[in-house]
This record gives structure tokens, sequence and C-alpha cells, in this order.
């Protein structure tokens, strides 16, 4: 990797798809500015039993397939998800209200390039709730 360095990956570096790990490299360079990953080790591999099929669990997928950060403040959340999309994520997913705008990205396997799973997070810090509404409803805001 050229822009991250395994310590951010609290603990799962070794877990993590060799693709997903490519990609997040490619994203970084396309958006020339460091990306933050999440602080927290729910932002990386899980083990949540075969049956759960969060890109997150290893349980099922073998490699963790996703990863959960931080947009930078430099750029747009629709800079974001273009560049995401054009790096070839086949999971996207942002996140408004959380202390900092956050994002998901992943290589999940039954979705392509050219027509990811998307989704927008809005965050209630009150309720301690998300609700999950159309990308576009970030993007175009």
């Amino acid at each position: 990797m050229k822009y991250f360095k395994s310590s951010e990956f609290r603990g799962s570096y070794h877990l993590m798809s060799p693709e997903l790990l490519t990609m997040l490299d490619l994203l970084r360079s396309k958006l020339d500015t460091p990306v933050n990953l999440s602080e927290s080790t729910e932002g990386f591999a899980r083990k949540l039993g075969s049956g759960n099929k969060s890109q997150h669990n290893v349980d099922l997928w073998l490699y963790c397939n996703a990863v959960d950060g931080y947009i930078p403040n430099s750029i747009t959340y629709k800079e974001f998800y273009e560049a995401a999309r054009e790096v070839g994520f086949t999971g996207i997913g942002l996140y408004k209200g959380w202390s900092h705008r956050g994002f998901h990205v992943d290589v999940r396997p039954d979705r392509d390039r050219h027509a990811p799973a998307t989704w927008a997070g809005f965050y209630n810090a009150r309720s301690r709730k998300t609700t999950y509404k159309s990308i576009r409803e970030l993007i175009n805001a």
C-alpha cells in the first residue's frame, strides 16, 4: 500500500481483501488528499457468524470486504461518491451526523462496478438511530 499503514486497520490488516486494499489506495490517489480510516475496530473485520451478510464479516467472506472511514473536509459528498464509483467499489455508503462525515466502501461479490449498492445514512444523536435513504439525498444537497 502506498498511502495507508497496516496499523490504520486496527488489527485487521491481515484479514482485509487484497482487492479492497488496492482500490482504497486508488481512491486515496484519485482524491489527492489524505483519508482517515475509522477509529473503531468495528470499521474493519468482524466475526459475525456465517449467516450475517455484512461485508465486514470474515466468517462468511473469509476476508473483510469493507472499510469505514471519514470523508476529508476538502471533499464534498458528491466528489467522494464520484471518485468511489470511478475506482469501482461495488458498495458505497455515505453518512451524515457522525462526529465526521463518514463513508463505507466495499467490494461485495454480488454487485458490479456499474451498479453498486449505494445508500446514505443520517445519524440522529438524540435518538441514537440511523435512518437510511437514497444516496442522492447527500450528493445532491
